[in-house]
């Protein structure tokens, strides 16, 4: 393994030739823009305290640290800490739409369209996993036909050296 590749700083994550505002606002929908209204929202029946928002800072830098520094060799991987830094503000949003849902009139319909938006991008995501619409390939032609020399030409106890990534044909 290289460390250089493991750590390093990788600002916007992996957005590749997106602009990082707009590379987030289109992965994540309006979650984003939801949190930082409940995080605004200013009423005396919907007061963030200063204990909340304290319990939220480390989650939150579990978002913003991996945005900045490469903490992991795969894209893939470092999925795990922004989940840390999404799901406690759930709540806030959650909270958010009742207090619009309650105001009856526009904010209803504000309310129950941000929460579909919501449900339907999650929804989308599973169909699109459960309908194997995406295909992935995991070995090329080359590798396989390597993988069919080495074992037609090597004993079946031998050491052979290889990539150490559980993924090679070889292996």
């Amino acid at each position: 393994m290289n460390a250089q590749k493991f750590l390093g700083w990788q600002p916007g994550w992996d957005h590749g030739t997106y602009n990082t505002l707009w590379f987030w606002l289109a992965n994540t929908g309006i979650f984003i823009p939801l949190l930082l209204l409940a995080l605004a929202w200013r009423r005396p029946d919907f007061a963030l305290s200063q204990r909340l928002l304290k319990f939220y800072a480390p989650f939150l830098l579990c978002f913003i640290v991996p945005n900045l520094i490469k903490l992991a060799h795969g894209s893939g991987t470092i999925l795990k800490f922004f989940s840390f830094g999404t799901l406690p503000p759930c709540r806030w949003w959650r909270l958010l739409l009742a207090r619009l849902w309650q105001r009856k009139s526009f904010y209803r319909w504000l309310a129950a369209t941000a929460l579909a938006a919501m449900v339907l991008a999650g929804t989308l995501d599973i169909f699109r996993v459960l309908t194997n619409t995406t295909e992935y390939q995991e070995f090329d032609i080359h590798a396989m036909a390597m993988a069919d020399v080495i074992s037609q030409r090597v004993a079946p106890r031998a050491v052979v050296l290889h990539a150490p990534t559980y993924n090679s044909p070889v292996f």
